[in-house]
């Protein structure tokens, strides 16, 4: 039974992050008004020895795409609100 939650050192934190990131190469672009696309290049240490990919790869590129999906959901959501308190306010 865990009873409390060891701390992690910041600068360590994101340096694995950092290194994490750059190894998987995820990258994330704006499609259109409303929609994000999140690509994985597949490369051969990506996959296993019958050429599929891995479940941790894909696990990275859907934690990815998740958490920025939810980020602009919230900036997009916050804009919406000061540009209706706004028109209200005028």
């Amino acid at each position: 039974v865990i009873t409390s939650v060891p701390s992690v050192n910041d600068e360590l934190a994101a340096a694995e992050a950092k290194n994490l990131s750059a190894y998987f190469h995820v990258v994330t672009i704006r499609a259109d008004e409303t929609t994000l696309s999140t690509r994985l290049e597949v490369r051969d240490d990506l996959c296993d020895d019958s050429g599929t990919l891995r479940i941790g790869a894909v696990t990275y590129a859907v934690d990815v795409a998740t958490g920025i999906a939810c980020g602009v959901a919230v900036l997009v959501a916050h804009a919406r609100k000061e540009a209706a308190n706004k028109v209200v306010a005028a």
